[in-house]
């Protein structure tokens, strides 16, 4: 028997408070699209795991941390489909681990929700992929508090409590998400993702509540009232503030022709997370035909925001 879980990948838009001014910090924006998507299978094998060389420092230690918590002794087969978006700023290693968990959980006939995958480490700090992945639609997460003395960062440690679904709510079908991945350019990680939000953080307590204010009275009812032209501009603003200008500014140079014709053409265009990915939102048709010819170093895709989360199939 063999578990296929496949998910779309993460499109952070902007974290709401990078400030802690409320003992509270992150809260984030954000959604899954339906593609591209992550892809693995997951098979019972004998003798030990056969996990791809470049996951298996991230993935051997979950399987083992699975085995241990449910006591099973079985060993697994990992297959992903051959292109994986990493460090791109779409979220690959969390929805990468939420796979293979679901996987493995369903491969023992056991139940997975977000309260188990909080157990292994996931959705404590930021919730935006942990809720996609359930049950898909734009979502608002709280964050996680901190006391006085925490560093007031994206890496702080969160208290252990998943972070709060604050919004969730389906996406029109007729708005669609325009990504352009680059093949070449890479984000920040580990220690150089800590040192760069150490450099930049806290923001300024004003531009948290211009990130907030639009958020409430811009973002989320002209979602709900299917306005497009509000909506757009709601999200041109968020992406204004806070740690987002510093995270666009990471790949500038080498990404600004392409920022400023999606801007010119779609009204807006960001990274998600720390980038490079750029990706605006349409109500109109898009000439992707174009973007391919011009922009010959990023894969582009035109797609959808996901609204159902994650799926599973089971194979004999």
């Amino acid at each position: 028997m063999a578990i296929e879980v496949s998910c779309g990948y993460r499109i952070h838009i902007n974290s709401i408070d990078m400030n802690g001014h409320n003992q509270r910090i992150c809260g984030g924006i954000g959604f899954c699209v339906e593609n591209p998507r992550i892809k693995v299978v997951v098979s019972y094998v004998l003798g030990k795991d056969i996990i791809p060389a470049y996951l298996h420092d991230t993935l051997f230690p979950l399987i083992q941390q699975f085995r241990d918590k449910e006591k099973i002794e079985y060993y697994y087969k990992l297959t992903f489909n051959e292109l994986i978006h990493s460090q791109k700023g779409l979220g690959s290693t969390t929805i990468i681990k939420l796979c293979v968990l679901s996987a493995l959980y369903n491969l023992a006939g056991r139940n997975f929700n977000k309260r188990i995958a909080n157990f292994y480490g996931i959705g404590l700090i930021s919730g935006i992929s942990i809720n996609a992945f359930f049950d898909g639609g734009f979502i608002i997460d709280g964050g996680y508090q901190i006391d006085n003395t925490a560093i007031k960062t994206l890496n702080g440690i969160s208290a252990g409590r998943p972070a709060p679904l604050l919004f969730r709510t389906p996406f029109p079908r007729k708005w669609k998400i325009f990504l352009a991945i680059p093949k070449n350019i890479r984000s920040l990680d580990g220690e150089k993702e800590a040192i760069f939000f150490n450099k930049i953080t806290p923001i300024d307590n004003a531009e948290v509540h211009k990130i907030s204010y639009y958020v409430l009275m811009g973002a989320l009812p002209s979602l709900l009232e299917k306005n497009f032209e509000q909506f757009s501009g709601s999200i041109n603003s968020i992406v204004k503030y806070g740690t987002k200008k510093h995270e666009k500014a990471l790949h500038f140079e080498q990404n600004k022709l392409l920022l400023n014709q999606m801007a010119n053409d779609f009204g807006f265009a960001s990274v998600s997370s720390l980038g490079p990915t750029i990706y605006t939102i349409s109500d109109k048709q898009v000439d992707i035909q174009f973007y391919q010819n011009k922009f010959q170093d990023y894969f582009f895709h035109l797609t959808r925001v996901s609204n159902l989360g994650h799926k599973v199939q089971s194979f004999l």
